[in-house]
């Protein structure tokens, strides 16, 4: 059985849907970054298509020199949401996203059933039975063979939380990479 590997098209110059998603997320882009831009103005983007909808990179021109590289998601229903914004970007500065998004973001259905597929190593890991296991809210890092997650996951008491690293190969399949145990709501979602 072939296996298929998904990755991002080559940069192309933008196009009429490409302005529109970006009109449409600047407001969006503006509040992430705290910044009121003179100019909005897409220039070059790569796109990776998947069965849940369409992912974009792109590079936005926001002033005289100055560039800023926008990670957008636009579901089947042609909804988009903002994943990521990378500033202090050139003109000739590759479009990629190595980082984790920020801020963190509402756990969904997807990660919750990622979380109850890692569950049973979980517990074996931190030695815990966990009755609570609730997805609470993620981060994602985009990378050549996957996407990384950061997941607060609650388990169990008024503030017992704790922070997973999860990763997702491009065939699917989700293995736990590291448990950070004794957390709270507050605990700040970062690398481990």
């Amino acid at each position: 059985m072939a296996t298929t590997i998904r990755a991002y098209g080559e940069t192309v110059p933008t196009n009429m849907e490409i302005r529109e998603i970006c009109d449409k997320m600047r407001p969006q882009v503006e509040d992430t970054t705290g910044k009121k831009y003179v100019k909005f103005i897409p220039v070059q983007y790569r796109r990776l298509d998947g069965g849940d909808g369409i992912s974009y990179l792109i590079k936005v021109h926001v002033a005289e020199k100055a560039y800023i590289h926008v990670e957008i998601f636009q579901d089947l229903k042609e909804k988009v949401s903002l994943i990521n914004v990378k500033e202090h970007q050139t003109k000739d500065s590759l479009i990629m996203f190595g980082e984790y998004s920020l801020p963190p973001e509402p756990a969904t259905e997807e990660i919750q059933e990622m979380c109850d597929q890692v569950k049973p190593q979980v517990e074996k890991n931190t030695g815990n039975k966990y009755v609570e296991f609730i997805a609470n809210e993620y981060r994602r890092q985009d990378d050549v063979d996957g996407i990384n997650y950061l997941i607060k996951v609650h388990v169990g008491g008024e503030d017992d939380y704790i922070h997973l690293d999860v990763f997702r190969n491009l065939g699917g399949k989700v293995s736990l990479t590291n448990v950070q145990a004794h957390q709270t709501i507050h605990s700040p979602l970062e690398p481990f």
